[in-house]
């Protein structure tokens, strides 16, 4: 911990991924001296380093729940919204004009039926590492597409795995 403007600074070092995820204005909760004293901060930064896969973020607290120089551990719990239509990130796809997924759709050729890959337009709503919350024309039982063996774009015939 470091004094600043009247206020305890904490900085942190966190996966990329998770660092991702962490905004200004983010709470967490820190745990500091022998005794493990609790109290509140607000992250105000996050950076991303370079050379590494991780980021740091600088968090400010009251200056008289902490003291100075002390060691800290934290925790930050991060919740969401519920949604409706939360597909893995793979499946996401995105343009110049936005956010679409690839959805298999049966179409009749002369051949009999065939698979083929449809673009559906979603919204994007909220993502993670893993991942997204998307509101978009394509149901539950719509199968989208998230891994392939070679690159597939919309109108192509695809073949599902294991079939």
């Amino acid at each position: 911990m470091a004094i600043g403007d009247g206020r305890l600074k904490f900085e942190g070092t966190v996966d990329k991924k998770l660092g991702e995820l962490i905004t200004a204005g983010t709470k967490i909760s820190l745990q500091y001296g022998e005794s493990r004293r609790a109290c509140e901060a607000v992250v105000e930064s996050v950076d991303f380093l370079s050379e590494e896969e991780q980021a740091r973020f600088t968090a400010s607290a009251r200056e008289d729940v902490g003291v100075l120089g002390a060691t800290a551990a934290f925790s930050i719990n991060l919740a969401s919204r519920q949604y409706n239509q939360v597909i893995p990130i793979a499946g996401l796809r995105q343009e110049s004009d936005g956010y679409y997924v690839l959805v298999v759709k049966p179409q009749k050729t002369i051949l009999g039926e065939e698979l083929t890959a449809e673009k559906v337009p979603v919204e994007l709503l909220e993502k993670s590492s893993s991942q997204a919350a998307v509101e978009g024309a394509f149901g539950n039982t719509d199968r989208l597409i998230v891994s392939s063996s070679r690159i597939i774009e919309a109108g192509d015939r695809v073949r599902l795995s294991g079939e």
